[in-house]
Order: structure tokens, then C-alpha cells, then sequence
């Protein structure tokens, strides 16, 4: 969970905004051999920030990894497939004029990751989009390396790029 106060200084006149967040995660995984694995994901969220009273998401999810699990803290390179349900209540109408809404999506996500002596890098391309509207999706690429100097000292970099058309919960508002 988050709680998050900040307050802004416009024209000398100060406004504060308070958002809060509470999420849980699950994902549970069964491998079925060398390279293929089954599992169940799972969330729970609420978000004042997204607009978002009560989100609750379930997806099976099947993966498969180029590489064998054995080798799995070395190099990975999974291919994962998502679909799943989303049950939604938001906080304030959204500018689709929805106060709940039940959506079907499905997500693609493939992931590299190495660790090596020298350190470790990783990238993750996504894409996914609801079935009610294919052009309520997104894609997102992420990247990270981080490098190992000496003595327990690591230099690492992050970045992404995304292209997001899937705000449902944005409120209407004035």
C-alpha cells in the first residue's frame, strides 16, 4: 500500500493532493517440462490516483522459455500469454461513462535476462488490448543493466518507452 501528500505552489497559492494505492499480486506456476510452464496470475487494486475503487483481475497464463529452466538463473528468454477477466468499480465516472465495467484482455510479453560475472541486463516487450475494443491497448518495451564495479558497488540503468491507449478509468471530470 501507498499513501502519497504533495503540495504545489501555483501563483503563491498552495494546493495539496492526496492520492492512495493498495495492490496485491499473485502468480502461481506449474512447470510441465524444460521449457513450458501453466500458472494462474491474480490482483487485487485500488488506486485514487487511476480513479480505480476495487479492481479485481484473473488471467491464466502459459509461458514458454527458449531456454531450459535449469539454466533459469543464468538466462531466461520467456514468451508469456495472458488472457483474463477484469472486474472494475471506479471511484467517479469515466469519460466512457462507466461506473464499473467486467473486461476480457489479453496480454504477449516477451523477456530476456542474463546474469553474468560482470552483471546483468534484462528487456521485456509487451503487448496487450481488451477484446470489447482493439484499439484500447498498449505496448510497452522496458530495459535494465546493471554493471558490477568493485567492493559491492553496482552502476545500473533503466529505461522504457511506452505506447498507452488503454486508460479506461480516466474520470470525466469539468
Amino acid at each position: 500500500s501507498m499513501f502519497d501528500r504533495r503540495v504545489y505552489t501555483l501563483d503563491d497559492e498552495a494546493t495539496s493532493n492526496i492520492s492512495s494505492r493498495y495492490s496485491y499480486r499473485g502468480f502461481l506456476v506449474k512447470s510441465l517440462g524444460d521449457h513450458f510452464s501453466v500458472g494462474f496470475f491474480n490482483s487485487l487494486n485500488s488506486s485514487t490516483y487511476s480513479n480505480t475503487n476495487l479492481s479485481l483481475e484473473f488471467s491464466p497464463a502459459f509461458e514458454f522459455n527458449i531456454f531450459p529452466y535449469s539454466e533459469s538463473s543464468n538466462r531466461q528468454f520467456r514468451i508469456t500469454y495472458t488472457p483474463g477477466y477484469e472486474g472494475v468499480r471506479y471511484d467517479e465516472e469515466t469519460i466512457y461513462g462507466k461506473m464499473s465495467e467486467n473486461l476480457f484482455k489479453q496480454e504477449l510479453a516477451t523477456t530476456f535476462e542474463m546474469e553474468e560475472l560482470w552483471g546483468s541486463a534484462g528487456t521485456t516487450l509487451r503487448g496487450s488490448h481488451y477484446f470489447h475494443d482493439l484499439d484500447k491497448n498498449r505496448i510497452e518495451l522496458d530495459g535494465n543493466l546493471s554493471l558490477r564495479l568493485s567492493g559491492g558497488i553496482s552502476l545500473t540503468f533503466r529505461g522504457g518507452i511506452s505506447r498507452i491507449h488503454d486508460q479506461l478509468s480516466l474520470s470525466k471530470g469539468d
